[in-house]
């Protein structure tokens, strides 16, 4: 798969979620290519979210997407830190709820 479905975020440990960006759509390849459409099919009943087939492996490894996101997250969170000064964990912002 091209992408992760959603990120979830325990609510109440065990019990609950918060569900995060879930996707419109997922890429699905699979190995034999021949059986790409039943995949496709399992994995629109798993998460209930349509598939799409892609033609190999190398559609998906041509989009590294979290090489591009997370390095443009993780700087906007630490770029104006002194290296020094510290903060409460309550106060950190939150990776993906609080993107900007």
């Amino acid at each position: 798969m091209q992408y992760v479905p959603f990120i979830c975020k325990a609510v109440v440990y065990g019990e609950s979620v918060n569900i995060i960006g879930p996707k419109k759509h997922l890429y699905v390849t699979s190995y034999p290519l021949e059986n790409v459409h039943y995949v496709c099919n399992a994995m629109t009943n798993c998460y209930f979210i349509p598939c799409i087939p892609i033609p190999g492996f190398l559609n998906l490894t041509l989009c590294p997407s979290n090489q591009i996101i997370h390095p443009g997250r993780v700087y906007a969170i630490f770029k104006d830190w002194d290296g020094e000064s510290t903060r409460e964990a309550k106060d950190m912002p939150l990776l993906y709820e609080d993107l900007d």
